[in-house]
């Protein structure tokens, strides 16, 4: 006991020593620099790599809902559907929504663009998509407020610009039509637009326009279910506002021990158990390269920002080996006094670790002030070749701790290195001065 509190005393001493040779100081000042930038580069790849899985599965998440139901070759019975979902998964849905896809040729100023044609239930849209959200124009507004009308239709801020159309602008649009085996009729009909929406994907500003399933029922006779059905989940209660410090805690724990991403897995895996019969995929399965991408992204990141940190860790063995050979009449003095080898190892392993510690301490405290700045004010803006404007952050408590855990993990195992040689230290020789 009296060891432990001589050896804490003592590396206490060595390391905020005032009479150090300048050698050492710069040694140790290079292993706090060196550590701290390590783990800051660290955790701010962590940071920025999750706020853009984060930023694009919500737009993207919110295009599609977190689960599309189908079943290939048929039309599903969007009623029976819902309500076999609700009645089994209760509060674990937050909402659910029924539409068909069909295609369209639009007509305007003697321009001709086809596209697809969406039909979809106003009311349960605004509860399973973001597309509400995304209307630009009209703003504080409902899609059931903007569908009322069978020829109302909501298109993207693209299409509207390039062919110069603005709320109530009629469209010619010319409805296929089957008429015989190897001909297609085209129904001529008058649309006007209701509303402008804008997700910031080219494919959707451009090529999609929004209608009422009703509406599209009445055009397309053969129509007559659903193509998809969209669900929903209900976000994990530790994403909920809380209302005490216990709540916090308690929320943050959960969080530390499921992923929001595990947790919407298990809502899909429950929902594809309930309905074997048909398909039922996952925001992720529809964009598999973009996930891959986004991972790939991550993990590499991660890897050689985590061998700078390897590197920055094996200062702590220069600085080690300095400390030794500075210091070996002190060992010596000690070992002559009785203070055994674990002992006298436990003394350096304390200075190493307190170094790392402290500058962990620092960059990850730089890091999350970093990424909490890029996250509230957004400052870095990005081009238009990605999903998003602005460059993300995401601030989570267990990177913090991968990062801390893992830095000091490496400054604990490069501390070894240099005090294996204190097994072969001889006290007899320091004392002949040689």
């Amino acid at each position: 006991m009296k060891q432990n509190v001589a050896s804490r005393l003592l590396a206490h001493a060595y390391l905020y020593s005032s009479r150090a040779p300048r050698a050492l100081v710069i040694i140790k000042l290079l292993c706090y620099i060196g550590i701290g930038i390590g783990s800051c580069a660290l955790m701010l790849a962590l940071i920025i790599t999750h706020g853009f899985e984060r930023d694009i599965s919500l737009k993207m998440k919110g295009i599609s809902s977190d689960v599309v139901i189908e079943s290939p070759g048929n039309q599903l019975d969007a009623r029976e559907v819902s309500t076999y979902i609700t009645e089994n998964m209760g509060a674990a849905i937050h909402g659910v929504s029924a539409s068909s896809t069909r295609h369209l040729i639009v007509s305007h100023n003697d321009i001709s663009h086809v596209m697809f044609l969406r039909g979809i239930d106003p009311a349960g849209e605004a509860m399973t998509t973001s597309l509400a959200e995304k209307i630009i124009t009209p703003r504080k507004t409902t899609l059931s407020s903007l569908l009322t009308d069978n020829s109302a239709l909501i298109v993207g801020k693209q299409f509207a610009t390039q062919h110069k159309l603005w709320i109530g602008s009629e469209l010619t649009v010319y409805i296929p039509q089957e008429s015989g085996k190897s001909k297609i009729a085209l129904e001529k009909k008058v649309m006007h637009i209701a509303g402008i929406f804008h997700l910031g994907l080219e494919d959707y500003d451009m090529n999609i326009a929004y209608c009422s399933i009703d509406a599209l029922k009445k055009m397309y006779e053969k129509c007559l279910g659903a193509d998809q059905i969209a669900v929903s989940f209900a976000p994990p209660h530790w994403q909920r506002p809380t209302t005490s410090i216990l709540q916090w805690v308690r929320n943050l724990w959960n969080r530390l021990w499921i992923s929001t991403d595990e947790y919407y897995e298990q809502r899909v895996r429950a929902l594809r158990a309930l309905l074997p019969g048909l398909s039922v995929r996952g925001w992720r399965e529809l964009y598999p390269d973009l996930v891959a991408s986004l991972q790939l992204e991550k993990y590499a990141i991660s890897f050689v920002l985590g061998l700078i940190a390897l590197v920055a860790s094996m200062l702590i063995i220069c600085l080690l080996f300095m400390f030794l050979q500075y210091k070996h009449q002190d060992i010596a003095i000690l070992q002559t006094l009785g203070m055994n080898g674990q002992t006298i190892r436990s003394l350096f392993t304390r200075i190493a670790m307190t170094i790392v510690f402290h500058a962990v301490l620092v960059g990850i405290s730089i890091a999350w002030l970093i990424g909490w700045i890029i996250d509230t004010f957004k400052p870095i803006t990005l081009p238009d070749v990605y999903y998003i404007a602005y460059l993300p952050a995401a601030l989570e408590p267990i990177h913090a701790i991968v990062v801390a855990v893992g830095t000091m993990l490496l400054g604990y195992l490069a501390c070894q290195l240099p005090l294996r040689q204190l097994k072969h230290f001889s006290v007899v020789q320091v004392l002949r001065g040689n």
